[in-house]
């Protein structure tokens, strides 16, 4: 006996009324999963403006502590003010710095980032030594839009002494952002440290020094190592996050190389909070200034005579005695530290 019609129809009636049901549900919970989807995104989005208003009040917060200066200077100068009397003082203070005479020269190297200051610090030290009012332009600095313009390894005299010794300073190639690059870049750098590389050697981005090249030297003489390495930092974009491994490794290796000297840079001081005005004559009250001090001495492990506030000739075409004392006080204690490096290796 044969199905009903009527039955048939009742069955696929209950069918498509099934998979309508189904599929409705399965719209819901798509929908449902949507709304969950924008609700964690909504909760996300909260989050993060809270997050970032915090960021923007404690910014606030910290440029208002900034703008109030010290009671008493985070460093006193050797000399008070920045006047033509104090810089004459530590010209002859530099002066009379007694040179060992096993060297002819005083050596030092810089070394940083790309972008840095480090080239125009170098520029700073010889501008301060001339006795014209002309800014030096012995270092080449075309600023971080551009690759490190130092390709080759720069001896630059900064001043010669009564006893014919000299102060040499020495600017190499910008560290790389690239692994590879910087790994080549470390090594031709303690090379540089040791005497190994005569000047005008053209550093390479994929191999470093060999023996076999013309520019290195087999067997250094105390005048052609160095005697001082100045770690040239940008005060402005200080970071604790930031690794800064490749001078680390060197910081290590001077360590473990008769503790060869090592000096901080901060250069770019004038671009901090300095309590309102519109030179450096002001930084060593400024709390953003002697925050960065207290920074550089937690990411570098060192003490607070071993860094050196400097701000740069960049743009300028007249000296200034604020930045000539600046750099002259940074000189005359790199100075002292390398010539007692010598007298004791």
């Amino acid at each position: 006996m044969g199905t009903p019609w009527s039955t048939l129809g009742n069955n696929e009636e209950l069918n498509r009324e099934k998979n309508e049901l189904q599929d409705k549900q399965i719209r819901m919970q798509s929908q449902i999963e949507e709304l969950n989807r924008e609700k964690k995104e909504l909760q996300e989005k909260l989050i993060a403006e809270k997050k970032e208003n915090k960021e923007l009040r404690d910014q606030n917060k910290e440029l208002r502590e900034n703008r109030v200066s010290l009671e008493s200077p985070w460093r006193e100068l050797k000399y008070k003010g920045f006047t033509d009397d104090a810089k004459s003082h530590l010209y002859e203070d530099i002066e009379s710095v007694v040179l060992p005479d096993k060297c002819e020269a005083i050596n030092l190297i810089v070394m940083g980032d790309t972008g840095s200051g480090k080239s125009s610090f170098v520029n700073t030290l010889k501008t301060v030594f001339r006795d014209n009012d002309h800014i030096a332009n012995v270092a080449p600095s075309y600023g971080t839009n551009f690759p490190s313009t130092t390709r080759r390894l720069h001896e630059i005299t900064l001043k010669s002494f009564d006893s014919g010794q000299k102060l040499m300073i020495n600017d190499c190639r910008g560290i790389p952002k690239d692994v590879t690059e910087r790994d080549i870049c470390e090594s031709d750098l303690k090379n540089t440290i040791n005497g190994h590389i005569k000047k005008n050697y053209e550093f390479k981005a994929d191999r470093a020094i060999q023996k076999n090249d013309g520019l290195y030297r087999e067997n250094p003489t105390i005048s052609e190592k160095m005697h001082c390495v100045l770690f040239v930092v940008n005060a402005d974009m200080l970071d604790i996050e930031r690794t800064y491994l490749t001078l680390k490794n060197i910081q290590g290796y001077l360590h473990d190389n008769n503790d060869i000297p090592l000096q901080i840079i901060l250069t770019k001081m004038d671009k901090l909070d300095l309590c309102g005005l519109s030179d450096c004559s002001g930084i060593f009250y400024s709390r953003h200034a002697s925050k960065k001090m207290q920074l550089a001495k937690t990411i570098f492990g060192v003490k607070g005579n071993q860094i050196q506030p400097i701000a740069n000739y960049v743009d300028e075409t007249r000296r200034s005695n604020i930045k000539d004392i600046l750099a002259l006080q940074a000189i005359l204690n790199i100075l002292q530290e390398a010539v007692t490096y010598i007298e004791n290796i």
